[in-house]
Order: C-alpha cells, then sequence, then structure tokens
C-alpha cells in the first residue's frame, strides 16, 4: 500500500514537473521570439 502511494505520487510529481518544465521552455521562447520581433522592427 506504502509502495503503492509512493509510486503513484512520484508518477504524478514527474508529470507534473515535466509539464511545469515544458511551459516554462515555451513561455521562455515566446519572451525570445517575441523580443527578437520587436528588435527586427526597430531596424
Amino acid at each position: 500500500m506504502r509502495f503503492t502511494l509512493n509510486n503513484r505520487y512520484q508518477l504524478s510529481y514527474t508529470a507534473l514537473y515535466q509539464s511545469y518544465n515544458r511551459l516554462t521552455k515555451e513561455s521562455r521562447f515566446a519572451a525570445f521570439r517575441n523580443s527578437s520581433l520587436t528588435a527586427s522592427s526597430h531596424f
């Protein structure tokens, strides 16, 4: 019982961490793209 609960928690934690990583990566890329767009529009 304890092992199953721990395993389930570990799985959900991993999924959460991965989704958070993907979110931050995407938002960082979007911010970079936006900044590069504004920089190119200045020229």
